[in-house]
């Protein structure tokens, strides 16, 4: 236990000591259908994002990083945004189903589709309540299996923590779009020189992941 602490203090220090305010490690699941990049702060925070090409699935997460047994590093996070898509056979209607722990921060539900129109939606009614599926009837010249009008791009008033750049999703044709937060993730780590990889059981999405600092 003593070496763990003198681990994990070390660890702090070189957070501490370095000339930038957050160390970034990337990489890709094993699997390598998601991208993934962890921030670590000096105050032990961390914030974690993982996404698949487009933003079809993303999830970004925020929590903290401390010391566990058997020469691991702990991460504890909660999502605070998450975006899934999901199969369906409505091919008239685009569904975008929202988690009340999120619709009602959502004041802006963009809706482009490939020929550069928009549509603009938020994440509650006119009282203020959260609303949890919004269902959007399309016109099927410009929303379809056809290549070039086979998705759509949702953006929200959200910023990416590895671009800050708005949220965007692209939603295939035939799938409807989940967008979800509070979800905890708790999982160990194991630091080595510059990389990183998950150990013992890994996130749920993902899988195993290795990741490298950036330089």
């Amino acid at each position: 236990m003593k070496h763990l602490k003198i681990y994990y203090m070390l660890f702090l220090f070189i957070l501490m000591s370095t000339a930038i305010k957050a160390q970034t490690y990337q990489g890709y699941s094993s699997n390598g259908a998601y991208q993934c990049s962890l921030r670590v702060l000096s105050d032990s925070t961390v914030h974690l994002v993982c996404n698949s090409p487009n933003n079809t699935s993303y999830t970004a997460y925020t929590g903290t990083i401390s010391a566990t047994r058997g020469g691991l590093l702990h991460i504890s996070a909660t999502m605070t945004i998450g975006q899934f898509a999901m199969k369906t056979w409505h091919k008239d209607t685009l569904y975008i189903q929202l988690d009340t722990a999120i619709a009602d921060q959502l004041d802006k539900i963009q809706i482009q589709y490939a020929n550069n129109t928009y549509e603009q939606l938020r994440g509650y009614d006119s009282m203020g309540s959260p609303l949890r599926l919004l269902k959007v009837p399309v016109d099927s010249s410009i929303f379809n299996n056809q290549s070039g009008s086979n998705y759509v791009i949702i953006t929200v008033n959200r910023r990416d923590y590895s671009t800050g750049e708005w949220l965007s999703f692209k939603i295939p044709f035939g799938s409807a779009a989940s967008i979800t937060a509070g979800q905890l993730l708790e999982f160990d780590i194991l630091l080595e020189g510059k990389k990183l990889t998950t150990a013992g059981q890994p996130p749920l999405q993902t899988g195993h992941f290795t990741l490298t600092k950036k330089q």
